[in-house]
Protein backbone atom coordinates (compact mmCIF):
# COMPACT_ATOMS: atom_id res chain seq x y z
CA UNK A 1 0.00 0.00 0.00
CA UNK A 2 1.62 3.20 -1.12
CA UNK A 3 1.33 6.29 1.03
CA UNK A 4 -1.04 9.02 -0.16
CA UNK A 5 -1.76 12.32 1.60
CA UNK A 6 -5.15 13.22 2.86
CA UNK A 7 -8.72 11.77 3.14
CA UNK A 8 -9.90 9.86 0.04
CA UNK A 9 -9.87 6.12 -0.45
CA UNK A 10 -9.29 4.49 -3.82
CA UNK A 11 -10.59 1.15 -5.06
CA UNK A 12 -9.36 -0.22 -8.35
CA UNK A 13 -8.16 -3.50 -9.83
CA UNK A 14 -4.74 -4.12 -8.28
CA UNK A 15 -2.65 -2.40 -5.63
CA UNK A 16 -4.24 -0.52 -2.78
CA UNK A 17 -3.48 3.24 -2.63
CA UNK A 18 -3.91 4.75 0.76
CA UNK A 19 -3.04 7.37 3.29
CA UNK A 20 -3.64 7.88 6.94
CA UNK A 21 -4.56 10.10 9.84
CA UNK A 22 -3.79 9.80 14.21
CA UNK A 23 -5.24 8.88 18.33
CA UNK A 24 -6.73 7.27 21.67
CA UNK A 25 -7.61 3.72 22.40
CA UNK A 26 -9.81 1.88 24.87
CA UNK A 27 -8.49 -0.99 26.93
CA UNK A 28 -9.68 -3.29 29.72
CA UNK A 29 -13.40 -3.99 29.95
CA UNK A 30 -14.09 -1.73 26.97
CA UNK A 31 -12.47 -4.38 24.80
CA UNK A 32 -14.89 -6.97 26.11
CA UNK A 33 -13.13 -8.53 29.09
CA UNK A 34 -13.50 -8.51 32.81
CA UNK A 35 -10.56 -8.41 35.24
CA UNK A 36 -8.08 -11.08 34.24
CA UNK A 37 -10.25 -12.36 31.37
CA UNK A 38 -8.82 -12.98 27.93
CA UNK A 39 -10.90 -10.99 25.45
CA UNK A 40 -10.15 -13.47 22.67
CA UNK A 41 -11.27 -16.93 23.83
CA UNK A 42 -9.52 -19.70 21.94
CA UNK A 43 -6.93 -17.50 20.21
CA UNK A 44 -3.23 -18.12 20.72
CA UNK A 45 -1.34 -15.06 21.85
CA UNK A 46 2.27 -14.27 21.29
CA UNK A 47 4.82 -11.46 21.10
CA UNK A 48 5.01 -8.95 18.31
CA UNK A 49 8.02 -9.09 16.06
CA UNK A 50 9.67 -6.01 14.62
CA UNK A 51 10.80 -5.75 11.01
CA UNK A 52 12.47 -2.64 9.77
CA UNK A 53 10.78 -0.48 12.39
CA UNK A 54 7.28 -1.64 11.43
CA UNK A 55 5.21 -4.07 13.53
CA UNK A 56 4.89 -7.60 12.22
CA UNK A 57 1.81 -9.74 12.71
CA UNK A 58 1.24 -11.09 16.21
CA UNK A 59 1.90 -14.80 16.41
CA UNK A 60 -1.74 -15.37 17.31
CA UNK A 61 -2.84 -14.18 13.87
CA UNK A 62 -2.63 -17.43 11.98
CA UNK A 63 -3.11 -15.90 8.58
CA UNK A 64 -1.21 -17.91 6.00
CA UNK A 65 1.74 -16.47 4.17
CA UNK A 66 2.85 -13.32 5.94
CA UNK A 67 4.46 -10.83 3.55
CA UNK A 68 6.07 -7.89 5.37
CA UNK A 69 6.76 -6.23 2.01
CA UNK A 70 4.25 -5.70 -0.81
CA UNK A 71 4.49 -8.18 -3.64
CA UNK A 72 6.08 -6.82 -6.80
CA UNK A 73 3.50 -4.93 -8.82
CA UNK A 74 2.46 -6.44 -12.13
CA UNK A 75 0.77 -4.72 -15.01
CA UNK A 76 -2.34 -4.06 -12.93
CA UNK A 77 -1.04 -2.03 -10.01
CA UNK A 78 -3.78 0.11 -8.48
CA UNK A 79 -6.42 -0.93 -5.92
CA UNK A 80 -10.19 -0.70 -5.71
CA UNK A 81 -12.48 0.90 -3.10
CA UNK A 82 -11.23 4.27 -1.99
CA UNK A 83 -8.32 5.74 0.05
CA UNK A 84 -7.18 9.17 1.31
CA UNK A 85 -6.13 11.72 -1.23
CA UNK A 86 -7.08 15.28 -0.33
CA UNK A 87 -7.63 17.48 2.77
CA UNK A 88 -11.18 17.78 4.03
CA UNK A 89 -12.82 21.01 2.77
CA UNK A 90 -13.91 23.35 5.56
CA UNK A 91 -17.52 23.13 4.39
CA UNK A 92 -18.30 26.82 4.80
CA UNK A 93 -18.27 28.17 1.26
CA UNK A 94 -18.61 24.76 -0.40
CA UNK A 95 -20.58 22.61 2.08
CA UNK A 96 -20.19 19.31 0.25
CA UNK A 97 -16.74 20.02 -1.15
CA UNK A 98 -18.03 19.75 -4.72
CA UNK A 99 -15.81 22.48 -6.17
CA UNK A 100 -12.76 21.14 -4.40
CA UNK A 101 -13.53 17.64 -5.62
CA UNK A 102 -14.02 18.59 -9.25
CA UNK A 103 -10.99 20.89 -9.38
CA UNK A 104 -8.46 19.04 -7.27
CA UNK A 105 -9.10 15.42 -6.33
CA UNK A 106 -9.11 13.92 -9.80
CA UNK A 107 -5.64 15.25 -10.56
CA UNK A 108 -4.51 14.30 -7.04
CA UNK A 109 -5.55 10.68 -7.59
CA UNK A 110 -3.79 10.47 -10.93
CA UNK A 111 -0.57 11.87 -9.45
CA UNK A 112 -0.76 9.63 -6.36
CA UNK A 113 -1.29 6.39 -8.28
CA UNK A 114 1.69 4.20 -9.21
CA UNK A 115 3.63 5.67 -12.10
CA UNK A 116 2.87 2.65 -14.28
CA UNK A 117 -0.83 3.51 -14.44
CA UNK A 118 -0.99 7.28 -13.89
CA UNK A 119 -1.45 7.97 -17.57
CA UNK A 120 -4.11 5.24 -17.82
CA UNK A 121 -6.55 6.87 -15.38
CA UNK A 122 -9.18 8.85 -17.24
CA UNK A 123 -11.62 11.01 -15.18
CA UNK A 124 -15.20 10.07 -16.03
CA UNK A 125 -17.26 12.78 -14.36
CA UNK A 126 -20.85 12.18 -15.48
CA UNK A 127 -19.78 10.66 -18.81
CA UNK A 128 -20.41 7.22 -20.29
CA UNK A 129 -17.89 4.58 -21.29
CA UNK A 130 -17.81 1.61 -23.66
CA UNK A 131 -16.82 -1.78 -22.25
CA UNK A 132 -17.72 -5.45 -22.28
CA UNK A 133 -15.98 -8.58 -21.04
CA UNK A 134 -16.94 -12.07 -22.26
CA UNK A 135 -15.24 -15.20 -23.65
CA UNK A 136 -15.35 -13.74 -27.15
CA UNK A 137 -13.06 -10.84 -26.25
CA UNK A 138 -9.46 -11.70 -27.31
CA UNK A 139 -8.01 -10.71 -23.92
CA UNK A 140 -10.54 -12.70 -21.86
CA UNK A 141 -9.07 -13.46 -18.37
CA UNK A 142 -5.85 -11.58 -19.21
CA UNK A 143 -6.73 -9.16 -16.39
CA UNK A 144 -6.87 -12.10 -13.93
CA UNK A 145 -3.14 -12.58 -13.48
CA UNK A 146 -0.16 -10.80 -11.90
CA UNK A 147 -2.54 -8.98 -9.59
CA UNK A 148 -1.78 -7.16 -6.38
CA UNK A 149 -5.44 -7.54 -5.42
CA UNK A 150 -6.51 -6.01 -2.12
CA UNK A 151 -9.44 -7.69 -0.32
CA UNK A 152 -11.82 -5.87 2.00
CA UNK A 153 -13.51 -7.62 4.94
CA UNK A 154 -16.74 -7.89 2.95
CA UNK A 155 -14.85 -9.44 0.03
CA UNK A 156 -13.53 -12.09 2.42
CA UNK A 157 -17.00 -12.77 3.84
CA UNK A 158 -18.49 -13.30 0.38
CA UNK A 159 -15.62 -15.43 -0.93
CA UNK A 160 -15.22 -17.69 2.11
CA UNK A 161 -18.99 -18.24 2.23
CA UNK A 162 -19.05 -19.15 -1.47
CA UNK A 163 -16.27 -21.68 -0.87
CA UNK A 164 -17.90 -22.96 2.37
CA UNK A 165 -14.75 -22.21 4.35
CA UNK A 166 -14.06 -20.43 7.59
CA UNK A 167 -12.43 -17.02 7.28
CA UNK A 168 -9.29 -18.42 8.91
CA UNK A 169 -9.05 -21.30 6.43
CA UNK A 170 -9.74 -19.00 3.48
CA UNK A 171 -6.97 -16.56 4.46
CA UNK A 172 -4.54 -19.39 5.23
CA UNK A 173 -5.18 -20.95 1.82
CA UNK A 174 -5.65 -18.04 -0.57
CA UNK A 175 -4.23 -14.84 0.92
CA UNK A 176 -1.13 -12.88 1.89
CA UNK A 177 -1.36 -10.65 4.96
CA UNK A 178 0.96 -7.64 4.90
CA UNK A 179 2.07 -4.63 6.86
CA UNK A 180 2.97 -1.83 4.49
CA UNK A 181 4.78 1.48 4.47
CA UNK A 182 2.85 4.17 6.31
CA UNK A 183 0.11 1.90 7.68
CA UNK A 184 0.10 0.26 11.09
CA UNK A 185 -2.60 -2.35 10.49
CA UNK A 186 -2.44 -5.54 8.40
CA UNK A 187 -4.02 -5.65 4.95
CA UNK A 188 -5.10 -8.81 3.11
CA UNK A 189 -4.28 -9.52 -0.53
CA UNK A 190 -5.32 -12.38 -2.77
CA UNK A 191 -2.30 -14.61 -3.46
CA UNK A 192 -1.68 -15.51 -7.09
CA UNK A 193 -0.99 -19.09 -8.15
CA UNK A 194 2.65 -20.12 -8.18
CA UNK A 195 2.73 -20.71 -11.92
CA UNK A 196 4.42 -19.02 -14.84
CA UNK A 197 1.55 -16.59 -15.48
CA UNK A 198 0.84 -15.87 -11.78
CA UNK A 199 -2.87 -16.35 -12.34
CA UNK A 200 -5.71 -15.74 -9.90
CA UNK A 201 -6.52 -18.94 -7.98
CA UNK A 202 -10.15 -18.70 -9.08
CA UNK A 203 -9.76 -18.13 -12.83
CA UNK A 204 -10.20 -20.84 -15.44
CA UNK A 205 -10.60 -20.94 -19.21
CA UNK A 206 -14.33 -20.46 -18.58
CA UNK A 207 -13.74 -17.32 -16.53
CA UNK A 208 -14.16 -16.68 -12.80
CA UNK A 209 -15.14 -19.75 -10.78
CA UNK A 210 -16.56 -17.62 -7.95
CA UNK A 211 -18.14 -14.99 -10.18
CA UNK A 212 -21.26 -14.41 -8.06
CA UNK A 213 -19.04 -13.57 -5.07
CA UNK A 214 -15.99 -12.08 -6.80
CA UNK A 215 -14.16 -9.24 -5.00
CA UNK A 216 -15.26 -5.62 -5.27
CA UNK A 217 -12.08 -4.70 -7.19
CA UNK A 218 -13.01 -7.16 -9.93
CA UNK A 219 -16.59 -5.87 -10.03
CA UNK A 220 -15.44 -2.27 -10.21
CA UNK A 221 -12.99 -2.82 -13.12
CA UNK A 222 -12.51 -1.09 -15.55
CA UNK A 223 -13.45 1.74 -13.20
CA UNK A 224 -11.48 3.06 -10.22
CA UNK A 225 -13.48 4.59 -7.38
CA UNK A 226 -12.29 7.29 -4.97
CA UNK A 227 -14.57 7.72 -1.95
CA UNK A 228 -14.64 9.61 1.34
CA UNK A 229 -17.18 10.44 4.04
CA UNK A 230 -17.67 14.18 4.48
CA UNK A 231 -16.89 15.00 8.11
CA UNK A 232 -19.45 17.77 8.44
CA UNK A 233 -22.40 16.30 6.55
CA UNK A 234 -21.89 12.55 6.91
CA UNK A 235 -22.43 11.82 3.20
CA UNK A 236 -20.04 9.74 1.09
CA UNK A 237 -18.39 11.61 -1.75
CA UNK A 238 -16.99 9.70 -4.68
CA UNK A 239 -15.23 10.13 -8.02
CA UNK A 240 -14.84 7.55 -10.77
CA UNK A 241 -12.03 7.06 -13.23
CA UNK A 242 -11.60 4.75 -16.20
CA UNK A 243 -8.51 2.52 -15.97
CA UNK A 244 -7.57 1.98 -19.63
CA UNK A 245 -4.92 -0.73 -19.70
CA UNK A 246 -3.05 -1.52 -22.90
CA UNK A 247 -3.93 -5.21 -22.96
CA UNK A 248 -7.69 -4.73 -22.55
CA UNK A 249 -9.79 -5.12 -25.71
CA UNK A 250 -13.05 -4.75 -23.83
CA UNK A 251 -13.03 -1.03 -24.61
CA UNK A 252 -13.50 -1.90 -28.30
CA UNK A 253 -16.91 -3.46 -27.60
CA UNK A 254 -20.11 -1.59 -28.45
CA UNK A 255 -21.83 -1.80 -25.04
CA UNK A 256 -22.19 1.65 -23.44
CA UNK A 257 -22.55 2.29 -19.70
CA UNK A 258 -23.16 5.12 -17.29
CA UNK A 259 -21.49 4.82 -13.89
CA UNK A 260 -24.86 4.11 -12.26
CA UNK A 261 -25.67 1.38 -14.79
CA UNK A 262 -22.31 -0.28 -14.18
CA UNK A 263 -22.73 -0.20 -10.39
CA UNK A 264 -26.15 -1.83 -10.69
CA UNK A 265 -25.08 -4.39 -13.28
CA UNK A 266 -22.07 -5.48 -11.24
CA UNK A 267 -23.95 -5.70 -7.94
CA UNK A 268 -21.69 -3.15 -6.28
CA UNK A 269 -24.20 -1.44 -3.98
CA UNK A 270 -23.76 -3.79 -0.97
CA UNK A 271 -19.99 -3.77 -1.47
CA UNK A 272 -19.88 0.02 -1.45
CA UNK A 273 -22.01 0.13 1.70
CA UNK A 274 -19.84 -2.31 3.66
CA UNK A 275 -16.52 -1.08 2.25
CA UNK A 276 -17.37 2.53 3.13
CA UNK A 277 -17.95 1.54 6.77
CA UNK A 278 -14.55 -0.14 6.98
CA UNK A 279 -12.68 2.53 5.03
CA UNK A 280 -13.84 5.10 7.58
CA UNK A 281 -11.94 3.10 10.19
CA UNK A 282 -8.71 2.33 8.36
CA UNK A 283 -8.28 5.89 7.08
CA UNK A 284 -8.84 7.44 10.50
CA UNK A 285 -5.93 9.40 11.95
CA UNK A 286 -5.96 7.35 15.14
CA UNK A 287 -4.74 4.30 13.26
CA UNK A 288 -1.69 6.17 11.98
CA UNK A 289 0.34 5.52 15.11
CA UNK A 290 1.95 2.19 16.05
CA UNK A 291 -0.55 -0.13 17.72
CA UNK A 292 -0.02 -2.36 20.72
CA UNK A 293 -0.41 -6.13 20.37
CA UNK A 294 -3.95 -6.14 21.79
CA UNK A 295 -5.01 -3.38 19.41
CA UNK A 296 -3.69 -5.36 16.46
CA UNK A 297 -5.61 -8.38 17.69
CA UNK A 298 -8.76 -6.27 17.91
CA UNK A 299 -8.28 -4.95 14.38
CA UNK A 300 -7.59 -8.35 12.84
CA UNK A 301 -10.43 -10.09 14.63
CA UNK A 302 -13.00 -7.40 13.79
CA UNK A 303 -11.86 -6.99 10.20
CA UNK A 304 -10.96 -10.41 8.88
CA UNK A 305 -11.81 -13.33 11.17
CA UNK A 306 -15.60 -13.17 11.30
CA UNK A 307 -16.12 -16.75 12.49
CA UNK A 308 -13.92 -16.21 15.52
CA UNK A 309 -15.56 -12.85 16.13
CA UNK A 310 -18.90 -14.68 16.30
CA UNK A 311 -17.40 -17.08 18.86
CA UNK A 312 -16.05 -14.07 20.75
CA UNK A 313 -19.47 -12.38 20.84
CA UNK A 314 -21.31 -15.47 22.08
CA UNK A 315 -18.52 -17.13 24.07
CA UNK A 316 -17.17 -14.24 26.15
CA UNK A 317 -18.62 -11.45 28.31
CA UNK A 318 -19.25 -9.34 25.19
CA UNK A 319 -23.07 -9.45 25.47
CA UNK A 320 -22.91 -8.85 29.21
CA UNK A 321 -20.78 -5.75 28.69
CA UNK A 322 -22.49 -4.18 25.70
CA UNK A 323 -26.12 -3.12 25.64
CA UNK A 324 -27.50 -4.70 22.45
CA UNK A 325 -31.24 -5.19 21.91
CA UNK A 326 -32.23 -8.86 21.79
CA UNK A 327 -33.70 -8.26 18.34
CA UNK A 328 -30.17 -7.45 17.16
CA UNK A 329 -28.45 -10.31 18.97
CA UNK A 330 -30.20 -13.37 17.61
CA UNK A 331 -29.56 -12.65 13.89
CA UNK A 332 -25.83 -12.43 14.66
CA UNK A 333 -25.69 -16.22 14.98
CA UNK A 334 -26.18 -16.75 11.23
CA UNK A 335 -26.26 -13.37 9.45
CA UNK A 336 -22.69 -12.57 8.38
CA UNK A 337 -23.54 -9.07 7.17
CA UNK A 338 -25.18 -8.12 10.48
CA UNK A 339 -22.21 -9.58 12.36
CA UNK A 340 -19.73 -7.65 10.21
CA UNK A 341 -21.56 -4.39 10.91
CA UNK A 342 -21.31 -5.15 14.64
CA UNK A 343 -17.60 -5.92 14.22
CA UNK A 344 -17.07 -2.51 12.62
CA UNK A 345 -18.93 -0.83 15.49
CA UNK A 346 -16.71 -2.72 17.94
CA UNK A 347 -13.60 -1.56 16.08
CA UNK A 348 -14.75 2.05 16.22
CA UNK A 349 -15.53 1.73 19.93
CA UNK A 350 -12.30 -0.09 20.82
CA UNK A 351 -9.75 1.63 18.56
CA UNK A 352 -11.24 5.05 17.81
CA UNK A 353 -12.85 5.68 21.20
CA UNK A 354 -16.24 6.65 19.79
CA UNK A 355 -19.75 5.78 20.98
CA UNK A 356 -20.73 3.23 18.35
CA UNK A 357 -21.48 0.73 21.15
CA UNK A 358 -23.02 1.40 24.56
CA UNK A 359 -21.82 -0.29 27.73
CA UNK A 360 -24.49 -1.72 30.02
CA UNK A 361 -25.14 0.35 33.10
CA UNK A 362 -24.52 -1.46 36.38
CA UNK A 363 -27.65 -2.41 38.27
CA UNK A 364 -28.62 0.05 40.96
CA UNK A 365 -27.64 -1.05 44.45
CA UNK A 366 -30.49 -2.15 46.71
CA UNK A 367 -31.36 0.38 49.43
Amino acid sequence: MAGVPGGWAVHAHGRRISGGHAGGFRTGTALGRGPGEDPFPGLRSGPLRQDGGRPALPVLLRCGRRSPEPAPGGRRSIAASGLPLHPEPDGRTDPLGVKSRLQGEQMSLQHSAPSSIQEKLVPLGEGRFRFACHPGVPCFTECCRELNLFLTPYDIVRMKRHLEMTAEAFIDTYCDVRFEEGRQVPMVYLAMRDNERKTCPFVSARGCEIYDDRPSACRTYPLARASRKHKLHGVFLENYFLLKEDHCRGFEEDRSWSIEEWIQNQGLAPYHEMNNLWMEIVTDARLKRALAERQLQVFYLGSYDLDRFRSFVFGSRFLALFDLPETEVEPLRKDDEALLRLAFRWLRFSLLNDDSLRLRQPAAASP
